[in-house]
């Protein structure tokens, strides 16, 4: 793991380097939040479509053959979606839990929540505070934490594009079964 080294320039972060930082991270937690209910919205809708199919599954065996394999197409897509879906909203947490730290310098990135039990609370605290007195540092360790969150937000989103991939292929399922139907 890389390890955030302070820098030997120490001059103070100016009011509009803060500003960028926050706007960064807001846009950043705005857009975890946005994969998450696109996620849940697309979950919501292919469960849906699943109970109306499953509701209506004894008029579908009286269904021709290629009309029942397209309606089995389309239900089978749309639960590879939900499970994309569901991958997409099951958080990325990768961590040494046998790693314990004796400094915050150690760590890789101290504001991820998932190493705070590695290091002692004392220890974590003392390390923040002392990284706080140096602008510099404090710019690091939040940009480090902005990489971070910029890997899992690249990881959701695409996820998330398959998710919706294999939902358009289910519609597209549907509408031939449908199709077939209407044909027939």
């Amino acid at each position: 793991m890389n390890t955030i080294q302070p820098s030997e320039n120490k001059e103070p972060l100016t009011f509009e380097s803060v500003q960028s930082l926050d706007f960064v991270y807001s846009k950043q937690i705005s857009l975890v939040a946005l994969a998450d209910q696109k996620a849940t919205f697309l979950m919501s809708m292919l469960a849906i479509g699943l109970t109306l199919l499953m509701g209506n599954i004894s008029s579908i065996k009286e269904l021709d053959m290629v009309t029942q394999a397209f309606f089995a197409a389309m239900a089978f897509m749309q639960l590879v979606s939900i499970f994309f879906a569901v991958w997409t909203v099951t958080p990325r947490v990768r961590t040494d839990v046998t790693r314990h730290y004796s400094s915050v310098r150690e760590m890789s990135n101290p504001f991820f929540f998932m190493q705070l039990p590695s290091i002692k609370e004392d220890v974590y605290v003392e390390g923040i505070l002392n990284r706080l007195g140096d602008p510099d540092a404090v710019a690091r360790l939040v940009i480090s934490d902005f990489h971070q969150i910029g890997i899992n937000l690249t990881a959701k989103f695409r996820v998330l594009r398959y998710a919706y991939i294999a939902a358009a292929v289910s519609f597209i399922f549907a509408t031939l079964g449908l199709l077939q139907l209407i044909v027939a």
